[in-house]
């Protein structure tokens, strides 16, 4: 019977100590969230992670791929060229996006190193836009993720990137 009182709270210390602490999870964070406005991105709902256990780590964030005009009283319409531009730097902004969130997974792998090998880490992002841009050829969210120790081989150049990152894109 002292065995079994001895062995709960010695349970309850581990089962209530994080994996992954949110000091490790902030500085990704913010790295992130850097890099996203370094590409001129505007960031709607700055980056979040989240730590479930026995999954692994999740990311989400909700961003515009430009500073897009916004219609106001004082500007009530938008012109073609503001929208054809508009939609043209956007769609360059696609792959430096999508680049960085492959970047924070692959960084992610090896800063989170309590993270147990087997669990997956995931970046979702929710692209928004302006009422008045065209749409065409963007995805309304962008999720990739991968198993930690899939994504640590990619990091130390021991496997690609593309064959351990899965990417699901909804339209």
């Amino acid at each position: 019977m002292k065995t079994l009182w001895i062995g709960i709270p010695l349970a309850a210390l581990l089962l209530a100590a994080p994996v992954v602490k949110r000091e490790d999870l902030n500085n990704l964070e913010k790295g992130f969230a850097t890099s996203l406005t370094a590409g001129q991105m505007q960031i709607l709902g700055y980056p979040s992670g989240f730590y479930i256990d026995g999954y692994g780590v999740v990311y989400s964030t909700e961003i515009n791929l430009s500073y897009a005009q916004p219609v106001s009283p004082f500007a009530p319409t938008v012109s073609p060229e503001v929208k054809a531009n508009t939609h043209a730097a956007e769609l360059r902004q696609l792959p430096i996006l999508r680049d960085q969130m492959r970047q924070l997974l692959l960084r992610s792998s090896v800063t989170l190193d309590k993270l147990p090998p087997a669990e997956q880490i995931v970046v979702g992002v929710k692209i928004t836009h302006q009422g008045w841009e065209d749409k065409t050829g963007f995805p309304e969210q962008i999720v990739m993720q991968g198993q930690k120790s899939k994504l640590m081989d990619a990091k130390m150049g021991r496997a690609s990137a593309e064959s351990v990152i899965r990417e699901q894109v909804q339209n």
